[in-house]
C-alpha cells in the first residue's frame, strides 16, 4: 500500500506525488523527497487534496503543521509528539482540527 486516503486527506510516506511513493535508486538520489515542502508546498493542493500527512524527513523541532499549505510532517518521535486529526470524510474540507500532542 502506497497511501491511505480518508476523504480528501492523504497519508503517505514522503509526499503527495506518485514519484515519492516508489523507493528505488532514483528515490534517494532525488532531492525533492526531502525538500518538496520547502520548494513546492503547493503540490498538496495541486494533487486535489485538502490535507496531507507525511513522514520520511525528520523534523528537528518536532511535528510541522503547515496549515496554509495544508500538510503535516510527522517524523518527530524523538520529540515525543504525535498528530491528532479530527476528520469527517463526508465534508469538502475533511479536517476539522489538527493538533500536536506531546507524550
Amino acid at each position: 500500500m502506497r497511501e491511505v486516503r480518508v476523504g480528501n486527506v492523504q497519508f503517505a510516506h514522503v509526499g503527495p506525488l506518485p514519484a515519492h511513493a516508489y523507493y528505488d535508486e532514483h528515490f534517494y538520489a532525488d532531492r525533492s523527497t526531502k525538500r518538496w515542502f520547502f520548494d513546492t508546498p503547493e503540490y498538496v493542493e495541486m494533487a486535489g487534496l485538502s490535507f496531507g500527512v507525511y513522514g520520511h524527513t525528520q523534523m528537528d523541532k518536532g511535528i510541522l503543521v503547515h496549515t496554509q499549505k495544508r500538510f503535516a510532517l510527522v517524523d518527530a518521535l524523538p520529540s515525543r509528539e504525535f498528530l491528532e486529526l479530527m476528520l469527517d470524510p463526508a465534508l469538502p474540507e475533511t479536517v476539522h482540527s489538527a493538533r500536536i500532542i506531546r507524550f
